[in-house]
């Protein structure tokens, strides 16, 4: 078990920062009375993966299962201005 998360961690700092980028996730998810709109930004490989980030972040910051999320626009994001995540921001500049 310890020799695969070693190696799993070594494929995953072994990810060019070419190979990545940030993507913009909006979409809504279910609230109490209604549907409340979100927007996310994530660090991934891909739209599909930056879908799944999506979906496990918000499904568990909000105690939400996935049918009660709708992703419904996933783009690319190029600039930091609008951007709230300090993690993404730092990346966006060229400092991570």
């Amino acid at each position: 078990m310890l020799i695969y998360l070693q190696s799993e961690i070594r494929n995953e700092s072994a990810v060019s920062k070419s190979r990545v980028a940030v993507f913009k996730v909006s979409g809504v998810m279910r609230g109490v009375l209604s549907w409340q709109p979100f927007t996310k930004y994530v660090i991934a490989q891909n739209q599909n993966v930056a879908r799944e980030k999506t979906l496990s972040i918000v499904g568990s910051k909000h105690r939400l299962k996935r049918h009660q999320i709708k992703v419904e626009n996933i783009s690319v994001v190029t600039d930091a201005e609008n951007i709230d995540d300090p993690l993404v921001k730092m990346y966006l500049s060229g400092e991570g």
